[in-house]
């Protein structure tokens, strides 16, 4: 990524503009949108493409991949930029004790994420 060095003023500037979690490159991104007329609403998960999506498991990583392996199937819910959600099931016919949850995950659900707009997923099982 390219590297834009401010000055020490402009950076306390963006740093009053930002809001919850945002990066400096986020605060510029909503002015650069807000001044060429794009006024949507974003969440802090929401206001840059170059952040990879937030992941999220439920009951949390360790519980949710011992139940994709021995119980399948298991919910996830994909949240794209314009507030979309998306509900699917994850069938893991294939899915092992030793398999690679977050490669599978990349590889799969979240494949083509920056052109898709993905920016959080939420996987569930339920205990």
């Amino acid at each position: 990524m390219p590297v834009i060095r401010v000055t020490y003023e402009l950076y306390r500037r963006l740093e009053a503009k930002a809001q919850g979690f945002d990066t400096p490159s986020s605060v510029i991104e909503r002015l650069l949108d807000a001044s060429e007329g794009d006024t949507t609403p974003r969440s802090f998960t929401e206001t840059s493409t170059a952040s990879r999506p937030l992941l999220e498991f439920y009951p949390g990583k360790p519980t949710f991949k011992a139940h994709l392996v021995s119980q399948k199937p298991g919910k996830v819910v994909l949240h794209y930029a314009n507030g979309r959600e998306e509900e699917r099931t994850w069938h893991a016919q294939r899915f092992t004790a030793s398999s690679n949850l977050r490669g599978n995950i990349w590889s799969g659900y979240l494949r083509g994420w920056r052109k898709e707009r993905i920016v959080r997923a939420e996987f569930k099982v339920y205990v």
